[in-house]
């Protein structure tokens, strides 16, 4: 059992260092890392290629992975598709470049690819840097262990291939479009222990720059999955749900106030451009 681990990158070089170390701290690090590049200019693909040449001259890990740097787009699920058609693993791990891997992580998932799991969810730490990253990681932070809003990561090669990847039609929504076929497949959804870091953006505009991209592509998604999208987007089940995480947002009324001034931006947006 082996794990290759994807990540799909379009203008990352910021992000993709950060991300790339975690794993190669790992004690037991996966098979291979492949990196699905969608035409980059900012360098992406020349940080990667100098991280694993200063690790072989250092001998910083001893069983380096191998690093495979493809070039794919235009759009997340194709990049992705594409890696895991590419991959030697037994098991898929999709990352995007903004995240980072805690210890014991790599190793964790490794125990369920020995139990021949099928697919594992793997919750995420949202954290920012300045005031709006801090804002929109406290949103998506009370959606943790909620799984109408998560999905799975961690997939089995076979099960993955198997129900067709990822949907290429689909921009935003592709996960939760997977974690549904899976389900109907009646395929059980592991969790982890250990967790991922997910770093938001810096700044107002590119956090609401951001949302603004997904939510104007949602709606393919909403089509294929009219029932489930209405209880992911509903209102009042958004309410229940921060009204459970009453006492975190009670600490941080600044940040609540400001990703709530950003979805509302957001949604009077997504009005308009359906009138």
């Amino acid at each position: 059992m082996s794990i290759s681990i994807i990540i799909p990158t379009k203008n990352a070089a910021s992000n993709l260092r950060r991300l790339l170390i975690s794993i190669l701290k790992a004690k037991t690090p996966p098979k291979e890392i492949i990196v699905v590049d969608n035409h980059s200019a900012d360098g992406t693909r020349r940080i990667a290629r100098r991280i694993w040449k200063q690790r072989e001259q250092e001998n910083f890990v001893p069983d380096l992975p191998k690093l495979t740097i493809l070039t794919k787009g235009p759009e997340r699920s194709v990049q992705k598709n594409w890696g895991a058609k590419k991959a030697k693993g037994t098991h898929l791990l999709f990352l995007d470049a903004d995240m980072e891997v805690s210890q014991g992580l790599i190793t964790e998932l490794q125990q369920f690819s020995t139990r021949d799991a099928r697919a594992a969810i793997i919750p995420e730490d949202s954290v920012g840097q300045d005031f709006w990253g801090k804002a929109v990681a406290l949103e998506r932070n009370c959606y943790q262990g909620k799984p109408l809003v998560e999905a799975p990561r961690f997939l089995k090669k076979k099960t993955f291939l198997d129900i067709g990847g990822y949907d290429v039609n689909l921009i935003a929504g592709e996960d939760w479009d997977l974690a549904k076929r899976l389900e109907d497949k009646g395929a059980h959804f592991y969790r982890t222990k250990r967790t991922l870091l997910h770093h938001e953006a810096t700044g107002f505009t590119p956090n609401l720059q951001r949302k603004w991209y997904y939510t104007q592509h949602i709606e393919k998604y909403a089509q294929k999955h009219p029932r489930r999208f209405a209880r992911q987007s509903s209102f009042w089940g958004r309410l229940l749900i921060f009204w459970h995480a009453r006492q975190k947002l009670a600490r941080h009324p600044a940040q609540t106030s400001a990703f709530l001034f950003i979805k509302t931006i957001i949604f009077i947006r997504w009005k308009l451009s359906r009138t």
